[in-house]
């Protein structure tokens, strides 16, 4: 039996096994003040999502939707894996709001040897708007690079 090569070896992460959310909580056992903390922080995110806590809650995060959107316009361009080198010139412009029906448009900024640059555009359709107008949410500008079977930069093929 052979082992695959990862495609994130020599990055310093392990891809040999990914704990499942079960295992990990037999590997590592929490406090019992852990899980207070953690109860209470669902408890409060509950009452936010449903409108019982007025406080304000922002989530932020990698932006790998972003990369998504990039990934599916980079395709356009070469058959086979492509990989995210930049995400440029992000810009948060209004807030999504759960409910909200999310929509990304992307479009091919510059093409490269190997590259391709993706403008990626974000709108949301508020739940209950009246006049069904999408409204700009954020704008991002993403490298995309093909790689070949070794990890290593390759020309686009398409």
């Amino acid at each position: 039996m052979s082992i695959q090569k990862s495609h994130v070896e020599g990055l310093g992460f392990s891809a040999r096994h990914l704990f499942s959310p079960l295992e990990l909580v037999d590997r590592i056992p929490s406090s019992s003040e852990a899980r207070v903390t953690v109860a209470e922080g669902r408890r409060t995110i509950h009452e936010i999502l449903n409108g019982e806590d007025d406080r304000l809650m922002i989530i932020t995060g990698p932006c790998s939707i972003h990369d998504q959107a990039a990934a599916i316009e980079a395709h356009k361009y070469h058959k086979g894996a492509v990989v995210t080198v930049a995400m440029d010139e992000i810009e948060f412009k209004q807030p999504v709001f759960v409910g909200d029906v999310v929509s990304y448009y992307t479009s091919t900024h510059k093409l490269g040897r190997t590259s391709a640059t993706i403008d990626i555009d974000v709108f949301a359709q508020r739940q209950f708007a009246e006049d069904g107008d999408f409204i700009e949410v954020t704008s991002a500008r993403a490298v995309m690079v093909a790689i070949d079977e070794n990890n290593k930069p390759t020309a686009l093929n398409k």
